[in-house]
């Protein structure tokens, strides 16, 4: 190869080398360049990821305050759901209770728990039929206005006995939570505790009711003859202490003649128009009846605390008593007849005793009585009429529509007639309605073991009327203030018997009963008053 090639050979080499180079150099400026580029992104980046840190680090401040600002206020919020003295909850569309009620409300539901639970749940058989639809209108804002539904609400004053027994008288209020968007979110409830207050009105009522009781009692014994109450406060503290005696051995007692006595006391107690003691006299009679079927401490502990309370009655009489007797001596002597109180006081009891299915007239009658009996044997008379007549509205006349289907009046009569006989008074007690029922009669006395089965057949009709005066015998299958316990006719027979009277009886089905009594008027010596009443004071 000569030197020319050689050379010329080199010359492109160093060309190309020279391009090389400086493509090279160029390569270098833009690495340069997108360095620079890079270095500047960096700071770019480098200053975003501090702003971002800052923002992070600000926003975990806030968090933070948040989380303490949220953590006090529900410090806050439980604190006074602790303290509050009114029962507050929250419940939403579902009616269920939110978390976060106060302890006032788990007390008066009596349960730690409430959350979940509906209102008509937690309030069980007590509440109102109409609550759960109440609740629901309360989200609905068109429905009613807020005094509306105030005035609507069926728990304004509620009464209910909560999870573990105890009576509540609570009065719940209902208010309307709503969003910024007006819609209702939940309603907030505020219980207030007024069992207290109720208790107090409750006391304060019954004391109104025994001064009023006291005061109506005193206005019926200012108006009874002073002997007829003493005798009747006698009676009844006769029972009392019998029945006193016999809760100290209650094996050994005999319960049909307290039975007896008991009933005796409570007829009297009406026909004198002293109705709470009549009223107490049947819760004592209703008690010694439980006693005597089967004796138990819960059946004792029951007699003893109406005893309790018949004693206190009484006393409260006597104490009354007192009082109206010396009201009466400041005013001086009155002139009472006793017979005439007498049949008042029948009247009166007819009107007491009847009901508005019965149409009943009583008329009385003492013509021919010319001796007035003595106070005993009148306390005797009047404890006979006074079941008599008791006797004849509940189980002899009929209601009206029975007398008119058997073609008699709607008006039942009772006729009391008194006359005298010599030594003796004689009574009539007649009525004019359905008549004893002697097949019902025997079927009882049998059932009770009175009579032997077919000793029945042995018997004649008047023999078998008589069974009526049998104690614990009744035709009624039903127990009343007024009968049920076939103690009324053994009463009558007792005080007829006592003093040595007779009493027989007639009846007719579907025509009435008639009683006739024979009784002295005077017994152990004492004195009747002859001539009549008024003719013994010179009127």
């Amino acid at each position: 190869m000569s030197a020319g090639s050689e050379l010329e050979r080199l010359e492109r080499e160093l060309a190309l080398t020279r391009r090389r180079v400086a493509e090279l150099e160029h390569e270098k400026l833009a690495a340069k360049s997108e360095l620079e580029r890079c270095q500047s992104q960096r700071e770019v980046l480098e200053n975003l990821v501090f702003g971002l840190e800052k923002q992070d680090e600000r926003a975990r401040r806030e968090l933070e305050a948040h989380r303490m600002a949220s953590a006090q206020l529900k410090s806050e919020q439980d604190d006074i759901l602790q303290h509050v003295k009114q029962g507050i909850f929250t419940f939403g569309r579902d009616l269920r209770i939110h978390t976060g009620f106060s302890r006032v409300a788990s007390e008066l539901f009596g349960r730690l728990e409430l959350a979940g639970l509906s209102l008509p749940t937690l309030l069980g058989e007590h509440a109102p039929s109409n609550l759960a639809r109440y609740l629901k209108l309360l989200f609905d804002a068109t429905a009613a206005s807020p005094r509306l539904l105030e005035r609507v609400n069926p728990l304004r004053s509620h009464r209910y006995h909560d999870a573990t027994g105890r009576e509540r008288v609570v009065a719940f209020s209902f208010a309307r939570i709503t969003r910024r968007s007006g819609d209702i979110d939940k309603v907030m409830v505020v219980m207030e505790d007024c069992t207290e207050l109720y208790r107090l009105n409750l006391a304060l009522e019954q004391k109104r009711r025994e001064e009023w009781g006291r005061l109506e009692r005193a206005s019926q014994i200012l108006a009874l003859p002073s002997d007829v109450f003493r005798d009747f406060v006698r009676e009844a503290r006769a029972v009392q202490a019998d029945l006193t005696l016999d809760l100290e051995a209650p094996e050994r007692a005999s319960f049909v003649d307290r039975l007896r006595a008991l009933h005796s006391v409570k007829g009297n107690a009406r026909a004198l128009g002293l109705e709470e003691l009549a009223h107490q006299a049947h819760a004592l009679e209703e008690a010694t009846y439980a006693l005597s079927q089967r004796a138990s401490e819960a059946r004792l502990a029951l007699l003893r605390d109406h005893l309790s309370t018949f004693a206190r009655a009484l006393s409260d009489g006597d104490e009354l008593f007192l009082r109206v007797t010396g009201l009466r001596r400041s005013l001086g002597p009155a002139r009472e007849d006793p017979i005439d109180e007498l049949f008042r006081s029948l009247e009166t009891l007819v009107e007491r005793e009847g009901s508005l299915d019965k149409l009943i007239a009583i008329t009385c009658s003492r013509q021919e009585l010319h001796t007035v009996p003595s106070a005993p044997c009148l306390y005797r008379l009047r404890s006979a009429l006074v079941q008599l007549v008791r006797n004849a509205v509940h189980h002899g006349i009929e209601d009206r529509r029975e007398r008119i289907a058997q073609g008699k009046t709607e008006l039942g009569t009772i006729r009391i007639e008194l006359r005298s006989d010599g030594d003796r008074v004689l009574v009539l007690c007649a009525d004019d309605g359905r008549g004893v029922n002697r097949r019902v009669l025997i079927e009882s006395a049998v059932a009770r073991g009175m009579l032997e089965p077919g000793e029945e057949q042995r018997l004649d009709p008047r023999e078998s009327l008589r069974l009526i005066f049998q104690p614990g015998l009744s035709t009624s299958s039903v127990t009343t203030m007024g009968s049920g316990r076939g103690m009324g006719m053994s009463v009558v027979a007792d005080a007829v018997l006592c003093v040595h009277g007779s009493i027989d009886v007639s009846s007719e089905s579907g025509l009435g009963t008639e009683f006739r009594l024979s009784m002295p008027v005077a017994i152990n010596g004492e004195q009747p008053v002859s001539g009549g009443f008024h003719e013994h004071l010179g009127g």
